[in-house]
């Protein structure tokens, strides 16, 4: 996806939205769509964009970082992503991210692409992390990967 069309979807009103369903606030828990739970983060889909929840603070600002990082370098596999903070009742800081919603389309994944993914990552990534669309792989998890390892 277009870095810049991406950025023109993703918006404020959906992030706050997605953090008041995983804090099970119901008026806005009917507008967006759980989709996936992992270890520390719970994924919503609102508007076609994936917002990322998490109970430990720090995990969406690595993953936008590692994201960032990996795309401005020019590694194909790392989508745009979009970071939101927000303020919860008690004053503390939030941090909701957003990235394009990626499903495997059954396409077979490309064998030199699963190769660059896998040296770029320094294998970091498990088939739980990624999806293949058109045959490439496109991260959906970067939390693993740390910024020693982008090669």
């Amino acid at each position: 996806m277009d870095e810049a069309a991406f950025l023109s979807r993703a918006n404020c009103d959906d992030a706050v939205r997605a953090y008041h369903a995983f804090r099970e606030v119901e008026q806005d828990a009917a507008a967006v769509q759980k989709i996936g739970r992992g270890r520390n983060r719970t994924a919503y889909l609102g508007s076609g964009i994936v917002y990322k929840v998490d109970g430990w603070p720090p995990e969406n600002v690595h993953d936008h970082r590692i994201l960032q990082r990996a795309r401005h370098a020019g590694m194909p596999w790392a989508p745009p992503s979009a970071l939101f903070e927000l303020e919860d009742g008690n004053g503390y800081k939030q941090y909701v991210m957003a990235m394009p919603y990626f499903v495997n389309d059954g396409s077979a994944p490309d064998i030199e692409a699963m190769a660059l993914l896998r040296a770029q990552t320094n294998n970091q990534l498990d088939d739980t992390n990624y999806r293949v669309v058109g045959g490439k792989p496109v991260v959906i998890d970067a939390g693993d990967i740390e910024k020693d390892d982008l090669g």
